[in-house]
Order: structure tokens, then C-alpha cells, then sequence
């Protein structure tokens, strides 16, 4: 099982003994690939909790509660940016824990604020408008939580793929 990184996305490729086990569960019941993915995605979650946690934590600079003019609760891009966190399972690609936005405009943020190689923040427009700019805090809220998690998703995603060979096993005999 190897990791691979980029700003926005962790990906568990899969090895050869992966893509075996899932092999053999589709051959023994067309179930089984579906509670594997279900069982890999749980397998993740305690990494994305943490994750959440750490990007809703991040510093926040400005104007409590924002202005007249422009009002905004506190941390709403920190809340919105931890609710786009996912995971992603896959019998043949694996599993992902990825992030998203819900515009198209704000996709850019999660890598943003997860400026681990950057000191003193990021520059970025206030809530999509060009003529407003403000200087953010980062912080590795993703990277670098989820790489102290690595020995405990391998882990935990090892044990998924023994009790699918398990379900292989239980469902042969009958």
C-alpha cells in the first residue's frame, strides 16, 4: 500500500493484494465490493474527523462578525472547507479522503489555507470579490494530520482487506 500526496487530495493506492481480495469478492457475491467500500470509508474516518477538527481551529483575522455592510459568522469558510472533506472508496482505485467546494470559485481555498510550504498566510479575495483582498493564517490543517495518521489508516485499512478475505472464506463454505 503506498501513499500519494498533493495539496487537496490523499490517495491509498492499492496494491497487488488489494485488487486481489476485491477480485475474489466480486466473484463470490456482488455484495461483498459494496460493504468493502463501506467498511474502507469507515476505516478513514477518525483521520478525516481529525482533519476537520484542525481546519476549523485555524486562526481567524478581521472584524468579529464582520461589518455592517458585510456581515458574516465567524470560521464560515473554516466550517464550509471542513464540510467538503470526503472520503472516496474504490474496489479497484482505492480509497481518497479529498476536498471540495461548492463553487467553482472557491475550489482554490482548501489549498490555500493548507499552506504548510508558505510563511505568513496566503492573500486571497474576501468571499469571491476581486476589489477586496485580505491576508490569511494558514496552517497544515490536511497534509500533515493525515501523514500522522498514515500508520494507523494503513492499519486499519490491512485489517479491512483481512476481513474481506474472511467474507471470501464464509461465503465459500456455505
Amino acid at each position: 500500500m503506498a501513499f500519494r500526496r498533493d495539496p487537496v487530495r490523499v490517495s491509498v493506492v492499492p496494491s497487488k493484494e488489494f485488487e486481489r481480495v476485491a477480485a475474489r469478492l466480486r466473484a463470490v457475491d456482488r455484495k461483498l465490493p459494496t460493504k468493502l467500500r463501506r467498511e474502507l470509508r469507515k476505516s478513514v474516518r477518525p483521520a478525516v474527523r481529525k482533519v476537520k477538527r484542525k481546519v476549523r481551529a485555524l486562526p481567524v483575522k478581521g472584524v468579529r462578525g464582520g461589518t455592517k455592510k458585510h456581515p458574516h459568522t465567524r470560521r464560515q469558510l473554516r466550517r464550509k472547507v471542513a464540510r467538503g472533506v470526503r472520503v472516496q472508496a474504490s474496489t479497484r482505485t482505492g480509497v481518497r479522503i479529498v476536498t471540495s467546494m461548492p463553487t467553482r470559485d472557491e475550489a482554490v481555498l482548501p489549498r490555500g489555507l493548507d499552506s504548510q510550504t508558505r510563511t505568513g498566510g496566503w492573500r486571497h479575495p474576501v468571499f469571491g470579490r476581486r476589489d477586496t483582498w485580505a491576508e490569511s493564517d494558514g496552517g497544515s490543517w490536511f497534509i500533515e494530520p493525515i501523514a500522522d495518521e498514515r500508520d494507523e489508516i494503513a492499519r486499519d485499512v490491512r485489517g479491512v482487506l483481512k476481513d474481506a478475505a474472511g467474507w471470501v472464506a464464509g461465503r465459500r463454505s456455505v
